[in-house]
């Protein structure tokens, strides 16, 4: 089941909270790992690494594959319910992502993703076109 645009989920399994997010029609597999030091507990969700067979060695090596996404959302205590939210960069665009467990049990985490107002990239992008006419 492949999620729809700009939303996710990551589910409890016995390996760990592990799920699909589809960020502007880019789909892969993510992971979440919750922290809690001290107040605001936070998640930290990032996509899975990849492994390639080396026929040489007969071994396995992870990689990083691209496009890379991680985010850091905080707990915020809306109501009766406990949402994490936090901002991201993936492409070239900046993202805040919206995740909040389906029900009480907690076994299934939702995601939902959207573009920000504000583009850090697209913005100095602008202001070195601007430059370089002057030029």
């Amino acid at each position: 089941m492949t999620p729809l645009r700009n939303k996710g989920f990551v589910t409890r399994t016995n390996n760990g909270y592990i799920g699909e997010i589809n960020i502007d029609d880019v789909v892969f597999d993510i992971n979440c790992t919750f922290w809690s030091y001290e107040k605001p507990n936070f998640i930290w969700l990032q996509r899975n690494k990849e492994k390639i067979f080396n026929e040489k060695t007969n071994t396995f090596t992870d990689y990083t594959p691209y496009p890379f996404f991680e985010c850091r959302a905080n707990k915020q205590n809306k109501k009766d319910t406990f949402d994490y939210c936090g901002n991201f960069m993936f492409v070239g665009f900046k993202y805040k992502l919206t995740a909040w467990f389906e029900d009480r049990t907690e076994h299934q985490l939702n995601l939902s993703i959207e573009r920000c107002e504000d583009q850090p990239f697209l913005k100095k992008m602008g202001e070195l076109g601007e430059k370089n006419k002057n030029i």
